[in-house]
């Protein structure tokens, strides 16, 4: 006779499985995005072109592509996914 306690012990592991395969997606996901400096103007209540100054003046770290700035999200987020604010950043 089979323990009924073993189909939930199995179920759990699961979705212990899937939940570890998501979180580890989202963490790759949240280390390869970018973000314009249009999108993080309004997550800081900004304008582009001030987001656009911090980034040639190195005040905000970024990667030139062409004549467009692009901002890592470990830039401006923490691990907690929380908003990193501008004085820490500079």
């Amino acid at each position: 006779m089979n323990n009924p306690f073993d189909v939930i012990q199995s179920q759990i592991n699961e979705l212990k499985s899937l939940l570890h395969h998501h979180i580890r997606d989202k963490d790759q996901q949240r280390r390869t995005s970018h973000y314009s400096p249009a999108e993080i103007a309004k997550f800081y209540n900004k304008t582009p072109q001030t987001i656009r100054s911090y980034c040639s003046r190195g005040i905000l770290k970024s990667v030139r592509i062409g004549r467009s700035y692009q901002i890592k999200h470990t830039t401006i987020f923490d691990e907690n996914d929380n908003l990193i604010p501008l004085n820490r950043l500079k």
